[in-house]
């Protein structure tokens, strides 16, 4: 049935009637309406919903016929051209969450006897679309109460809905948000001079929540002592001028007596006349931001003071190329203010050269990357620095570039060094290896071996890279080992200065050689960081000393032998002098050969060692010295330096000393009074015994040149017994003459001995003493030695003066 039947049928079923005399409106009677006035009561109908937003419906109980207007079932959704299935299509539109209640309510309204029905419900449009209406129907009943018809009206409240629960959402947000935030609101009204606060706010001061509004003289008491007169006066000044919005930060003490800082920020609704009428706000606890924001304060002014005293060139560079930071170092650099720095683009501070050389760099760290460089830039003013630039990209919350932070740091000076260094180096390698009759090497404290010249490798037979990082004990005897020598010989050189000593090595094919060396300790700023060695073969001369000494064995048992048949007859008594005569004729002409092969030996290997070694160990320290200027800013560079320079000036010092005792110049040079008071004095400086010299009657005294040369060395082995076995602590070395003779006294205080005629023969067979002995005879001298355990030592040699 359509809509137009639908109003005709139910103007058929009623009288509608004008309150006035119909002028107004149309005048139904019981007769039956004509077509005109069905369209006119059409039209007004629509207009009525159309205006109104409704939707009208009717429903007949007894019928089950239910009418609805257009705008009732475009509400509803429906079509208009819907199956007619009477008020079951009223529930049925609901949603299915919605339907059994919409029946329930609907049919509750009918069973009782209200004259009102009213409901709210969701329904879904054919098209899917949810929407809420709003029922509301006058249910019409008769004489039993029974419904005999219902009128009413439907309404689409969606938006209301919406609306209403927006407005929920928003309080429930605007509450949320105040407790996640820690903030609360006020409300101020100027008319009753009183002020509301939200649960929030009440808790932030240390309350419970209350509901009602209070004085604004009650609040005071929560605002900190010191602070009251500044918040008074600022609220003052707020209300008083034309602002409309002010903000403050003071301090509040709650009741507990917990201070907070708090911050406010109000807006203030004025009349036509500028008058306040209403204020609203925000209180907000910034107590945990004041701590950050002081935290941060002093966290910046420590970078600062940090990236100031950090010795490279620090900025901060955003994405126009323009400076936002740089420290002191960089505003040194390039001679310019901090101030003026900042805002600066880097094209206008870098040279042109300097900046097409950066500029792939920067590009790299604007796309993102963190990288280190090394390398060669040309600065304005500053020539050609060989860099190291970090760059480290700045990245924004969105995490996108919006610049970059590069640290410079300048490695000219340090370049130029390490390649000096470099160079010195291999100068020092070369002048090492090029000493091949010498083993120098070098251990740290703890005896490990880590440098091994090619001397060493000749002396040793150990190459450089088997025996780097090895024990120096290695290169001890077992019977040395196991009396824990090395130990002592480094504790001599930490204690004296250094260590001599002549001992059996081993090479690393078990042989055993016979060896000189010194060791000396090595320091650096006052710190002990391992020792230097170096040592010589002397297999050679203990095989002459040893050949020696078998010739001299070797004459005395033929001599022993003959000793009985002298007994037997004077001629062979005679011949057998004569043959003793003779043999030792030959014996100190091989004597005085062998000396005078090791004293020309000795003078070429001193002039070596001067004139070559010294040279080049000389320049080597003031090239090294050169070096150290130049690494004064860079002190692990300077460290390494002074040991270098350490270790060369040790080498130079023992190179010479070993010269000297080789060959002293003063012999060739100076009287032999001088040239030996001179070495006494120098030996006491090297060992650390106090040694005094006297020389009586001996001036003016013609000494033969093989007499001086002999009583030197004389002298020389004593004194080095005496460094070596006597620890003494005073030598008293004394030259005196007489009319026919020279006497040589050599006196320690040091540990002694006691001298048993048993022992004759094992002092023979000291190498030191069977020196001084034959060195003695070939001057036609005596030797002598007094000793006793505790009392000391005396050494006398007197030599026969030539007429």
């Amino acid at each position: 049935m359509t809509e137009n039947a639908q109003v005709k049928k139910r103007v058929e079923r009623h009288t509608f009637a004008s309150d006035g005399d119909g002028s107004d409106g149309l005048a139904l009677g019981a007769n039956r309406p004509d077509e005109r006035t069905v369209e006119e009561l059409e039209r007004r109908l629509a207009l009525v919903q159309e205006a109104a937003g409704v939707g009208i419906w009717e429903w007949l109980p007894d019928t089950d016929e239910l009418w609805l207007s257009s705008a009732a079932l475009s509400i509803f959704g429906a079509s208009p051209h819907r199956p007619d299935n009477g008020i079951a299509f009223y529930a049925e539109r609901a949603i299915e969450e919605d339907r059994e209640s919409a029946k329930a309510h609907f049919q509750a309204a009918l069973n009782s006897m209200a004259d009102e029905y009213k409901d709210e419900f969701r329904i879904r449009h054919e098209n899917g679309t949810l929407r809420w209406i709003e029922c509301v129907g006058t249910i019409l009943r008769n004489d039993k109460g029974s419904p005999t018809r219902v009128d009413g009206v439907i309404i689409d409240i969606t938006d209301r809905r919406v609306a209403e629960e927006a407005y929920r959402s928003t309080e429930e947000r605007l509450m949320l948000a105040q407790k996640a935030g820690g903030f609360g609101s006020w409300e101020w009204n100027a008319l009753t001079k009183r002020i509301f606060l939200s649960d929030t706010l009440w808790k932030i001061c240390g309350e419970k929540a209350r509901l009602n509004w209070v004085k604004v003289e009650s609040l005071e008491k929560y605002v900190f002592e010191d602070d009251t007169d500044q918040v008074r006066a600022h609220i003052l000044a707020a209300f008083n001028s034309r602002t409309e919005e002010f903000k403050n930060e003071f301090r509040i003490r709650q009741r507990t007596g917990r201070v907070r800082w708090v911050e406010t920020s109000g807006a203030i609704i004025r009349d036509d006349e500028g008058e306040p009428v209403r204020a609203y706000g925000t209180v907000s606890d910034v107590t945990e931001q004041k701590l950050i924001s002081e935290r941060v304060r002093d966290s910046e002014a420590e970078l600062r003071l940090i990236t100031n005293v950090i010795p490279a060139l620090i900025s901060c560079v955003d994405r126009d190329e323009r400076y936002r930071f740089v420290n002191d170092q960089y505003s040194k650099f390039f001679g310019i203010d901090k101030p003026a720095l900042v805002g600066r683009k880097l094209s206008s501070v870098l040279s042109p050269r300097s900046y097409k050389q950066l500029k792939p760099l920067i590009e790299r760290a604007f796309a993102g990357e963190t990288f280190s460089i090394d390398t060669w830039v040309t600065f304005k003013d500053r020539g050609e620095r060989y860099v190291h630039v970090s760059y480290v990209p700045d990245l924004g919350p969105d995490r996108k570039v919006r610049g970059f932070y590069s640290f410079v740091t300048d490695l000219t000076d340090l370049r130029r060094s390490e390649d000096a260094l470099k160079y010195s180096r291999e100068r020092m390698r070369v002048l090492t290896e090029s000493f091949t009759d010498y083993a120098i090497i070098t251990t740290d404290t703890e005896g490990l071996i880590d440098s091994w010249n090619p001397g060493a490798e000749k002396i040793f037979g150990y190459r450089e890279r088997e025996i780097l990082g090895r024990s120096g004990n290695i290169l001890f005897t077992d019977e040395d080992n196991a009396k824990n020598i090395p130990f002592h010989e480094m504790a001599k050189a930490r204690k004296e200065g250094r260590a001599s000593d002549e001992r059996w090595h081993l090479r690393k094919d078990g042989s055993s050689f016979f060896a000189s060396g010194v060791l000396v300790p090595l320091y650096q700023n006052e710190t002990l960081t391992g020792y230097a060695k170096i040592a010589s073969d002397l297999t050679e001369r203990i095989q002459y000393e040893a050949d020696l000494h078998q010739a001299r064995t070797d004459l005395e048992a033929r001599v022993a032998s003959r000793t009985q048949a002298l007994a037997e007859t004077n001629a062979v008594l005679l011949k057998e002098m004569e043959e003793r005569a003779k043999t030792e004729e030959q014996r100190l002409t091989l004597l005085r050969k062998l000396f005078t092969i090791q004293e020309d030996e000795r003078g070429r290997i001193a002039r070596d060692l001067h004139d070559q070694l010294g040279q080049r160990l000389t320049a080597l320290r003031l090239k090294i010295a050169s070096i150290s200027t130049l690494c004064e800013e860079h002190p692990d560079l300077a460290e390494l330096v002074d040991r270098l320079a350490e270790i060369a000036a040790t080498i130079d010092s023992e190179v010479s000393f070993l010269a000297w005792e080789l060959r002293p110049s003063v012999l060739d040079e100076t009287d032999f009074v001088t040239a030996l008071g001179n070495y006494v004095k120098e030996w006491s400086r090297y060992s650390g015994i106090f040694a005094d010299f006297n020389a009586i009657a001996v001036s003016g005294m013609k000494i033969h040149k093989d007499i001086e040369t002999n009583l030197y060395r004389i002298t020389q082995e004593a004194l080095n017994n005496t460094a070596k076995y006597a620890q003494a602590t005073k030598v008293d070395v004394i030259l005196e003459g007489h009319e026919a003779d020279l006497l040589l006294i050599v006196e320690d205080n040091g540990k002694g001995f006691d001298i048993r005629p048993e022992d004759a023969l094992k002092q023979k067979k000291g190498f030191g003493l069977v020196g001084m002995r034959e060195r003695a005879s070939l001057i036609n001298g005596s030797f002598d030695i007094e000793s006793t355990n505790g009392k000391g030592t005396t050494v006398f040699v007197r030599v026969p003066l030539e007429g």
